[in-house]
């Protein structure tokens, strides 16, 4: 018999058949996948830590967060965490700012989309998410309430916020129409914000006219309370560390906090009076500077809160950012 026992095994299929996909590597993780698409798609996910980049450059698909390397924004018209995408509305060191549609309440909403770098970190990603969840539990009508957070499918960490409809201080200083008595409302409510918060364990370390949001109808917000700590303490970006956020900004930031040593609650203070100068005279405090009385048409009693406020050693400043209020509220009531 000419037949043979066992299974008659199947004949290899020709090359040109037989060829696997191109693979990529994560330029985050490492992890190598085969890619998708035919032709191969320019950007491709990582399935192992959800990272979306060019194939071809490596790049992120971020300019720092939401810009490809053709120069479109890929996450407007996209849902984060069941919000959909409208406009970047802001954009620092520590992400990018977006307008979004909560759909399930069909309101506004702030979305702070962080680099996909921050996701590598499995340390950074736990502490993100213990800060967020002490974040939100501050609840105050002068400091810009958390709704959620988490991580979208390409890798960003998120938080949706509290959206507030308005321009920030730093632009009302710039405009040169800010009032004495808009500045001194305005500086009360962020004394109202910090001494809540103060109490609460939380220092902001960033105090600054950037973050301070002011509405339509004059109610100020405090922005981004938190989160620079926790960006003080990620992991470098893009070659590049996030440092400068534990540092806050450097014209207003407090001496103790610049030189790295001890940080309390007396930081916020002193950049309370940085900020409270700048905004009765549209001026930095830099070198031998002048008293406001001096600059600007401000009552001389504002220049002793401006003084004591930005005093070097904390212990010399007000302690408690409810003083600044009663002073800045004296010197604000006619003789």
């Amino acid at each position: 018999s000419n037949s043979t026992s066992g299974p008659i095994s199947r004949p290899p299929m020709p090359a040109a058949a037989s060829r696997q996909p191109p693979t990529g590597t994560c330029p985050v993780c490492g992890h190598r996948f085969p890619l998708l698409g035919t032709p191969t798609a320019a950007y491709q996910t990582c399935p192992q830590c959800s990272t979306t980049f060019n194939v071809v450059n490596g790049q992120l698909a971020t300019g720092d967060v939401g810009m490809s390397a053709e120069g479109g924004d890929w996450l407007i018209g996209r849902t984060i965490g069941g919000c959909s995408v409208e406009r970047k509305i802001g954009e620092g060191g520590m992400g990018a700012v977006y307008l979004a549609r909560q759909i399930s309440l069909d309101r506004s909403v702030a979305i702070k989309v962080m680099p996909a770098e921050l996701a590598r970190n499995k340390n950074f990603i736990q502490r993100f998410e213990r800060e967020a969840k002490s974040i939100a539990r501050i609840s105050h009508p002068n400091i810009v309430g958390l709704h959620d957070f988490g991580r979208t499918a390409s890798g960003h960490l998120y938080i949706v916020m509290e959206y507030v409809a308005g321009a920030d201080l730093s632009r009302l200083i710039r405009s040169g129409n800010l009032a004495v008595v808009q500045a001194l409302e305005i500086i009360g409510q962020v004394c109202d914000a910090l001494q809540y918060a103060h109490g609460h364990g939380f220092v902001h370390r960033d105090i600054k006219p950037g973050n301070i949001l002011v509405d339509t109808t004059g109610r100020v917000r405090i922005a981004d309370f938190g989160l620079t700590k926790l960006l003080g303490a990620a992991p470098a970006v893009s070659g590049r560390t996030l440092t400068g956020a534990a540092l806050g900004t450097p014209e207003y930031t407090a001496p103790e906090q610049l030189r790295g040593g001890t940080v309390d609650h007396r930081a916020d203070i002193y950049s309370l009076g940085v900020m409270l100068y700048e905004m009765l005279t549209g001026e930095l405090p830099r070198g031998a500077w002048e008293l406001p009385s001096v600059l600007a048409s401000a009552d001389a009693r504002l220049d002793e809160v401006v003084t004591r406020a930005m005093q070097t050693e904390p212990d010399k400043r007000y302690q408690h950012a409810s003083e600044v209020k009663t002073a800045v509220t004296a010197a604000g009531s006619p003789l």
